[in-house]
């Protein structure tokens, strides 16, 4: 996936029930009054993100697959973050390089 795709997919669940849908967290998932499975979870998310800002057709199976790497690629940027003696080194700092762009290009 590119960045763009990933700003869809981050728009996409910071829904709080979009997010609870693929994480099966917080309450039981409903549509229309039933639940789903995470599964069904993630076919929705990716029929729904299809074509959106040329968002690609994929699957369900390969919208979890995408949706976990990012995961792991988020949470290990975050956790290097917080971690001891983290910042920009002196090359870094010559070209302008931000903390905040350098957190971005680790995690989009």
């Amino acid at each position: 996936m590119i960045t763009e795709d990933y700003d869809v997919v981050v728009t996409y669940i910071e829904n709080l029930d979009h997010y609870q849908d693929i994480t099966g967290g917080g309450k039981k998932t409903r549509i229309g009054g039933s639940t789903i499975s995470k599964v069904r979870a993630f076919d929705i998310m990716a029929s729904a993100l299809s074509g959106v800002n040329g968002f690609p057709q994929i699957t369900g199976e390969e919208m979890k697959k995408h949706f976990v790497q990012y995961e792991k690629m988020y949470k290990d940027t975050h956790r290097w973050k917080d971690s001891t003696g983290v910042g920009l080194t002196d090359a870094e700092i010559q070209k302008g390089l931000t903390m905040e762009e350098k957190l971005n290009k680790l995690c989009p």
